[in-house]
């Protein structure tokens, strides 16, 4: 059980990381959605982190990535507010965005407990480098930055990197030439659509437990992208992966969470409003995702 069921929201409307429009729209769709319905636990204090207008004339890095500056004065506030808000005993719920969030969302449980675990859901592994990454887009480098593997200022966010060892990625099947290198030779713990499908989201979820047990981890952070789910059932997200997660995989996944450490922040991001049908389809199925995770931190 927590220790309080306070949750502490933060908005951030932020396309720059994926360099495509629409994800800014979310977090306001997103919280109206949430204040009307009554079976997700009351919002206790909401933050907006400031999201400006990029430049004109956006000043150049020899890195060659896109909006850097800009994502790094961002995710610095976020750091901060999230880490403010588990000092506060608050449970912290952060609304993208693109997947960049991620940087500062994990900094700030980083400040709270360095040894917090990660479950990274999501159908990319996010840890390019500057110098790996096909796009140059910053939300397919967060993992690098939290780890302190990134040349620019992205590695500094942290104020201390996390270990490999405590991150899991669930959903993961597209990666890049440079994160399958590195995802083998530091053996990271990588629970693939494929391999879901083989063995079942319930022995997943046991050997997350096991391995959370052995890492001695206490506390958990979850940082949900949409894009982990088959496009067929969500299509509403900028960076489709065919072959996803479905319903069952998920229903599966919430209902057994409560079984792993004590989750004391959730992020949810990627999805584009812009993309989403007349009937709001992924709308509904966002916030019924919400409302089940959620569900399972009340648990």
């Amino acid at each position: 059980m927590n220790e309080t069921n306070d949750i502490a929201l933060i908005c951030v409307p932020i396309w720059y990381g994926s360099d495509i429009h629409g994800m800014e729209q979310a977090p306001d769709i997103l919280r109206a959605a949430i204040s009307d319905s009554n079976s997700i636990p009351t919002v206790a204090t909401t933050t907006e982190i400031p999201v400006d207008e990029l430049p004109q004339n956006e000043p150049d890095n020899i890195w060659n990535v896109k909006h850097l500056e800009s994502i790094v004065v961002i995710n610095r506030q976020l750091a901060s507010a999230v880490s403010q808000q588990l000092a506060a005993k608050r449970f912290v719920l952060t609304l993208g965005g693109d997947h960049s969030i991620g940087i500062g969302t994990v900094s700030g449980s980083l400040m709270h407990d360095k040894n917090v675990g990660v479950i990274w859901f999501d159908a990319h592994c996010d840890m390019n480098t500057e110098t790996s990454s096909p796009t140059c887009r910053i939300h397919g480098m967060p993992i690098a930055a939290l780890m302190g593997l990134c040349q620019s200022p992205l590695n500094d966010i942290p104020t201390c990197h996390i270990k490999p060892e405590n991150i899991f990625w669930v959903g993961a099947r597209d990666l890049d030439p440079g994160e399958q290198e590195l995802a083998e030779r530091l053996h990271l713990h990588i629970y693939s659509t494929k391999h879901i499908h083989q063995v079942g989201m319930k022995a997943v979820m046991e050997e997350l437990r096991k391995e959370m047990t052995k890492q001695g981890i206490e506390h958990l952070h979850l940082s949900f992208d949409v894009d982990a789910f088959d496009p067929k059932l969500f299509p509403a997200t900028s960076v489709r992966v065919a072959d996803g997660l479905w319903m069952d995989d998920f229903d599966t996944f919430a209902t057994l969470l409560p079984t792993l450490p004590k989750m004391i922040a959730l992020d949810f991001v990627e999805y584009n409003p812009l993309l989403d049908n007349e009937q709001k389809d992924c709308e509904q199925l966002a916030v019924l995702f919400l409302k089940q995770l959620l569900t399972a931190y009340v648990g």
